[in-house]
C-alpha cells in the first residue's frame, strides 16, 4: 500500500479536497487497498478553508509517505521557515512530492 500525505494550511482552497477522491476511487475500482490518504497541518487538528469548512488533520511529521501533495491557495501560499522546514521533512522520504494548485 501506498501512503499519500497531503498538507494543509489554514485558507487552503476547499477543491484541492477533491484529488483525496482520486486515491479513494483507485481503491474502490481496484477492489485492493492501494493508498492510504493522511491530511497533515503544521499543528494538527481542523483546518479551516478560505470558504471557511474545515478539514481533520494530524501534525505534520516527517514519515515514509510515497507521495506528497501541497494544497495551493491563490496567493495565500505560507512561506514562512518553519512551515516550509516542515512540509521539506515531510517530502524528504517521499518519492515525489508536488503541489496541487487551483
Amino acid at each position: 500500500m501506498k501512503s499519500i500525505a497531503f498538507f494543509v494550511f489554514p485558507g487552503f482552497e476547499l477543491l484541492d479536497c477533491a484529488a483525496v477522491t482520486v486515491f479513494e476511487q483507485a481503491n474502490v475500482i481496484s477492489g485492493a487497498r492501494l493508498y492510504q490518504v493522511a491530511m497533515l497541518s503544521p499543528l494538527g487538528g481542523a483546518v479551516a478553508s478560505s470558504a471557511g469548512p474545515t478539514v481533520g488533520t494530524q501534525a505534520c511529521a516527517a514519515g515514509a509517505w510515497d507521495t506528497v501533495l501541497v494544497f495551493g491557495a491563490a496567493g495565500n501560499l505560507p512561506t514562512c521557515a518553519p512551515v516550509v522546514a516542515m512540509v521539506r521533512a515531510a517530502c524528504a522520504g517521499a518519492r515525489r512530492a508536488a503541489s496541487i494548485c487551483t
